[in-house]
């Protein structure tokens, strides 16, 4: 789930490789400075994903969505500030990296256009860590190959090789790639039945030998509901594995013909 966005980014370097030096500099500039903030929203969404989790665990649903909540709001906060750190210090960034002196005027526009990007990736990184909380990492890479593979690379590639705009089309391009995944991202969200991941998560845990998880409704009782063993749950895994694992090939053999496409 995390190494789609991951490799995706990876592929930036690759592209402005192949514009010219001064892009290849600039692009390693706003590439390391992505990573700084997004490293912070990483810190905070996994503190998100470890508290909805311990709620979830506790047969709290209620207080779980509450969480949320919560993480959504704060979540504001931390992107805000990940806003102002980048366009406050954009014109010193890429001194830290020794960027070459024709390319920090390309450098400290496109650190702009990401301290923009913030607010699509900050809440794709948030949203990322609510959908891993309730155990649904599949379908978060699913919809993270669907963006970033079939709508942000390819929109990326063109932008960058046949209109010319130079690293800005990559960045362009991963913004349309995090709308996508944001889009149904928060609508799976919005689908969630939490008491029904809350039972789920209390099989998980094997916290009940006897398969009875207490749930905590909304209504502030709890209620004793009789739920699948852990063995039924665990036939579905290996399916689910196997799917993974060809899913993680396939990427690993997109990147090979791409890297030889683009040695060429």
């Amino acid at each position: 789930m995390i190494m789609t966005e991951f490799w995706s980014i990876e592929l930036s370097m690759l592209f402005a490789a192949h514009l010219n030096v001064d892009s290849l500099s600039a692009q390693t500039c706003a590439y390391q400075t992505a990573w700084l903030v997004y490293s912070i929203t990483a810190s905070f969404a996994t503190a998100a994903n470890i508290r909805i989790g311990q709620f979830l665990g506790s047969g709290k649903p209620k207080e779980a969505a509450n969480a949320k909540n919560v993480t959504y709001a704060v979540g504001a906060v931390v992107i805000f500030i990940n806003i102002c750190l980048i366009v406050i210090f954009h014109r010193w960034f890429p001194l830290a990296y020794n960027t070459k002196a024709d390319a920090l005027t390309l450098a400290r526009r496109t650190l702009l256009l990401i301290g923009f990007m913030q607010l699509w990736d900050g809440y794709n990184i948030i949203n990322t860590g609510i959908v891993k909380a309730c155990g649904k990492q599949k379908r978060s890479a699913m919809i993270s190959f669907l963006g970033f593979y079939v709508f942000g690379i390819p929109v990326a590639a063109f932008l960058m090789f046949f209109v010319r705009i130079d690293i800005y089309g990559f960045w362009i391009g991963v913004i349309i790639a995090e709308t996508v995944t944001n889009i149904f991202l928060f609508l799976l969200i919005y689908r969630f039945n939490w008491e029904n991941h809350a039972k789920a998560a209390l099989v998980r845990i094997q916290f009940n030998t006897n398969n009875i998880s207490i749930v905590t409704t909304g209504n502030g009782e709890s209620e004793d509901t009789k739920i699948n063993s852990r063995n039924d749950a665990e036939e579905i895994i290996p399916m689910e594995s196997i799917g993974l694992k060809i899913l993680v090939l396939l990427l690993f053999i997109l990147f090979f013909i791409a890297g030889i496409i683009t040695s060429k």
